[in-house]
């Protein structure tokens, strides 16, 4: 029998990971953790979104009529999906990957940082872009009161 992890990797709630035994019910008033439910802070999933289901080595993902639908791996679930280990589930803007034990075992957060310089680079281009757009805009407000 294999073991199931559910893991938030993006979204409100990254880094949680939640044991799927038996039933997972997931969605933003889903029953808590004990009851299991996996309960998102992300505004744009259902209360109850959708529904994963172990049964030894086969897990199932089911959508309960959400409003913005469920994807797995960019493809739409019209009803039930099989899933398999490394799926990445899409619920509302928060992104969840189906995981083993071994895996968590052998990596234990499969959480995809951001990079920091990125959002430095991107702060100093659009600095730069500001500046120009500042003495071209003061260029042209010359030229119209010099003549």
């Amino acid at each position: 029998m294999v073991g199931w992890v559910v893991e938030v990797v993006r979204g409100p709630d990254a880094g949680t990971q939640h044991r799927v035994e038996g039933e997972l019910e997931i969605g933003r008033k889903s029953l808590g953790r004990k009851a299991g439910g996996l309960r998102l802070h992300d505004r744009m999933a259902s209360r109850r979104h959708a529904r994963i289901s172990a049964d030894g080595k086969t897990v199932v993902l089911e959508d309960l009529g959400s409003t913005n639908g469920t994807l797995v791996n960019n493809e739409e679930v019209r009803s039930l999906a099989v899933l398999t280990a490394g799926d990445l589930i899409q619920v509302g803007l928060s992104m969840l990957e189906l995981r083993t034990l071994d895996q968590v075992s052998a990596q234990p957060a499969a959480v995809r940082p951001i990079r920091p310089y990125a959002r430095e680079r991107r702060h100093v281009n659009t600095t730069l872009i500001g500046i120009f757009v500042l003495v071209w805009f003061s260029a042209m407000l010359y030229l119209a009161i010099g003549r």
